[in-house]
């Protein structure tokens, strides 16, 4: 691939997050444009599918809050305009997932108990000290489309990718190492 024909972002999408590329201000412009218009509307959740890629956004989405991810700020996410030019995101930097800190009596926000669904898509912001933009994901799931995809990559995180076996298993794996 072209270098020059890919942007990667990480962190919040803001100017200085910029790893390659110059999309920034397109990126934010599309969060903004969500954030703005009713994406119930089949005709706006549409033309946002041609910015975005909707499968992979709440695969991702899914996956961040099924691990417990609590620094979802850690975010990278690119396009390239030798393929479709849609935003994708990665994964990357899940050093604070399944985290179980249960210093804090605050049973909704601390180690294993806590609420992720709910921190995810609090209304001032998702992650450390609620940073992390969620806009974006807050305004998709007022679509019906994007709101049954996500559930089924819920489901699928939950029921075959982070089962409690697979996680025992890989645990042991890596304490024998």
């Amino acid at each position: 691939a072209n270098s020059d024909s890919i942007d990667i972002l990480l962190g919040n999408g803001n100017e200085n997050c910029v790893v390659a590329g110059n999309g920034w201000q397109d990126y934010t412009d599309m969060v903004n444009w969500a954030a703005s218009n009713d994406l119930s509307s089949s005709a706006n959740y549409e033309y946002l599918s041609t910015l975005m890629d909707m499968e992979n956004f709440a695969t991702y989405t899914a996956a961040e809050i099924v691990v417990g991810n609590t620094d979802t700020g850690n975010i990278k996410y690119w396009r390239s305009s030798e393929t479709d030019h849609k935003w994708r995101w990665l994964f990357y930097d899940f050093c604070w997932a399944m985290n179980r800190n249960d210093n804090n009596p605050d049973t909704t926000t601390v180690g294993y108990r806590r609420d992720f669904f709910t921190r995810y898509f609090h209304p001032d912001g998702q992650g450390a000290g609620r940073a992390t933009n969620n806009q974006l994901v807050r305004a998709l799931l007022n679509n019906a489309t994007f709101r049954q995809l996500f559930l089924e990559k819920v489901a699928l995180m939950l029921n075959e990718v982070y089962t409690p076996e697979k996680i025992l298993a890989k645990v042991d794996e890596l304490q024998n190492n």
